[in-house]
C-alpha cells in the first residue's frame, strides 16, 4: 500500500498559472478539493496529472501525454488548480 503525503506544494493555482491540457482520461464531479483530486489521480493507474475546478468541484485526470500551458488569450485560470500525480514525481511538462 502506498503511503503518500498530499500537499499543495507542487500545485499551480490561479491567474497565469499552468493548466493541464489534453483529453482527460476521467472526469469526476463533486470533488472536495485539489488534494482529493490528486488522490483520485493516484488511484488511477494511467493518471499522471490533474486539473481541479473549484467552481463545481470537477476533477479531470490526464495521462502521460498531457501538457501544461499558460493562458495567453487574456482569460483567467482563476479557480483551477493543476498538479502531478505525486508531488515528488512527474513535474508538469510545459507546452512549447
Amino acid at each position: 500500500m502506498l503511503n503518500l503525503r498530499f500537499s499543495l506544494e507542487c500545485f499551480r493555482q490561479g491567474d497565469n498559472s499552468l493548466v493541464v491540457t489534453g483529453t482527460p482520461i476521467s472526469t469526476t464531479p463533486f470533488v472536495r478539493n485539489p488534494m482529493a483530486c490528486q488522490a483520485l489521480c493516484v488511484a488511477e493507474d494511467n493518471c499522471f496529472y490533474f486539473n481541479f475546478y473549484s467552481n463545481g468541484g470537477f476533477c479531470l485526470l490526464f495521462d502521460i501525454y498531457a501538457m501544461a500551458e499558460e493562458t495567453t488569450d487574456g482569460t483567467s485560470n482563476n479557480g483551477i488548480t493543476s498538479g502531478p500525480r505525486i508531488c515528488s514525481e512527474s513535474p508538469l511538462k510545459i507546452k512549447g
